[in-house]
């Protein structure tokens, strides 16, 4: 369960690539599964593209 106040859309979908969007309030954290791991082993965060927001 995401919870009531996040929603997922698909935004794209290009062969085997998939665009998702999250909506969700600024109070929960939203993290690629990669960062999230990153996280979670108490490594700090870094941005791989500074031109990505």
């Amino acid at each position: 369960m995401i919870g009531d106040d996040v929603t997922i859309t698909i935004v794209d979908i290009q062969g085997h690539l998939v665009q998702i969007g999250v909506d969700a309030p600024r109070s929960v954290p939203v993290h690629r599964y990669e960062i999230y791991e990153d996280i979670k082993a108490g490594k700090p965060p870094t941005r791989k593209n500074e031109d990505q927001p």
